[in-house]
């Protein structure tokens, strides 16, 4: 978080902010927890990247948590990555919730565009037991966290960008681990890797109904969406974070003209930074 212009009631904004912040994550890690020893590793990951980081996590580390939200086995979180900030938005934030609020009935098969180091396939399999999961992730120490957290569960994973069609390109972000994105030329100065873009056709390898699928490819659902009408009637519910200029509405006729009907159940709106989420139901 950016510290204010100035001003004495923008710095107590800003402190109230962070306050308000660090508090929720303690009392999430707390109610989260299987023991003492899982409360003060996550702690210490999350102050691993605040201004005390040096004393309290003065290297990188590989976090083992046992974390209720996520079954029994434990998960693996890297300390001065942005992992904890996902990790915190499953389980402070309530990012997640609304599939909660709107279960996907008896899951068998889940994609996951998107899926970053896999804490949100662990928590949809903490729900969904019976699930197989397909996760689609580029990044290569993403995808090698990922590996390990779902090493023992029925998680295909696919070391690979999502697009419309098969390609090679640069991969690159100014945001962290969980901001990589294939859309435009990499700025000045960002971390930058080619990868491969692979298509649905080519990692759905059954004909099953998709009960869920999860989309967060940071601004490359548009060219996704411009172009899914071979696979789209397979999708029985749709959770699509939207970026930039691509919003719900646009999401929304891309559906329509692709023949798709779907009801929307919920949005969680965030123009502060950038993205609008739906969730999504097919009528």
């Amino acid at each position: 978080m950016a510290r204010p212009g100035g001003g004495k009631e923008d710095i107590v904004a800003y402190l109230r902010r962070v306050i308000t912040n660090y508090l929720s994550s303690l009392r999430a890690y707390l109610r989260e927890a299987s023991g003492f020893s899982d409360f003060i590793q996550v702690f210490r990951v999350r102050l691993a990247l605040s201004k005390i980081g040096y004393i309290a996590c003065r290297r990188p580390i590989v976090a083992q948590l046992r974390l209720k939200s996520f079954g029994s086995a434990p998960i693996y979180v890297r300390s001065h990555t942005t992992d904890i900030s996902v990790l915190n938005e499953i389980i402070a934030s309530g990012g997640y919730d609304a599939l909660v609020r709107h279960p996907v009935p008896d899951a068998r098969l889940i994609v996951d565009l998107g899926a970053n180091t896999g804490l949100v396939d662990r928590w949809f399999l903490a729900r969904y037991p019976r699930a197989r999961i397909v996760a689609v992730e580029p990044e290569p120490g993403n995808y090698a966290t990922l590996r390990s957290n779902v090493a023992d569960f029925a998680v295909e994973t696919v070391p690979a960008a999502i697009g419309a069609w098969e390609r090679r390109l640069m991969l690159h972000t100014s945001s962290g681990e969980h901001g990589f994105t294939m859309v435009g030329a990499p700025p000045n100065g960002a971390a930058a890797i080619e990868v491969p873009v692979v298509t649905m056709a080519s990692i759905l390898t059954s004909g099953d109904p998709i009960d869920l699928l999860k989309v967060d490819i940071e601004g490359a659902e548009e060219e996704l969406f411009a172009d899914c009408k071979a696979w789209i009637g397979r999708v029985e519910m749709l959770l699509v974070e939207c970026h930039g200029n691509y919003t719900l509405s646009r999401l929304t006729d891309a559906l329509g003209k692709a023949g798709a009907k779907f009801n929307l159940l919920e949005t969680d709106l965030k123009p502060e930074f950038g993205f609008e989420v739906g969730l999504f139901r097919r009528a």
